[in-house]
């Protein structure tokens, strides 16, 4: 999965100001739910890439770049918690920060959630300003994961640069 270098949204459009214009992938079967979460993403100045059930988003995820996912556990075809799974399984630590979303209350559901390899639960009906918020730390995080990630690959191809001039000077040797 790729990611692209992300922007701050416009401020002159009114719109709050995202730590970056990052992608969301909102997976969430029931109609008028997706559009008002839609909306509200979008408000908060992310992209938003929308799916009915985790079929679609699997899909989604094979071509698009999606830095977080918000997904309802609920739904046809796939549940979120079945592509809470199958993304871990597919993705690893490259995986997109996974948000569930729930009307579920019951301590045991969110235990099967994080087990599951979500990042972060919020429970419905989703407040606007904890919805800002988890997107805003999930956006921090996947930042903060690139970052990791980038600075290991430069220390394994600066030890493969030592390792390659200290062979080369036995060798000369």
């Amino acid at each position: 999965m790729k990611h692209p270098e992300a922007s701050p949204s416009d401020q002159s459009t009114g719109r709050s100001s995202a730590p970056q214009r990052a992608c969301v992938l909102l997976v969430e079967d029931v109609i008028a739910e997706r559009s008002r979460l839609d909306a509200m993403i979008k408000r908060h100045g992310y992209q938003a890439i929308v799916a009915a059930d985790g079929v679609a988003a699997l899909d989604i995820l094979q071509t698009a770049p999606v830095d977080v996912i918000l997904s309802d556990w609920i739904m046809p075809s796939m549940d979120g918690l079945t592509l809470c799974r199958t993304i871990q399984e597919r993705w690893g630590d490259a995986r997109p920060h996974f948000i569930m979303l729930t009307g579920r209350d019951q301590g045991a559901d969110l235990v099967a959630g994080f087990n599951a390899g979500a990042d972060d639960y919020i429970r419905k009906p989703v407040p606007n300003e904890e919805l800002k918020a988890r997107l805003h730390a999930g956006c921090r995080q996947v930042k903060l994961r690139r970052k990791l990630q980038d600075e290991i690959n430069q220390l394994r191809a600066a030890l493969q640069q030592a390792s390659g001039h200290a062979c080369s000077s036995q060798a000369d040797a």
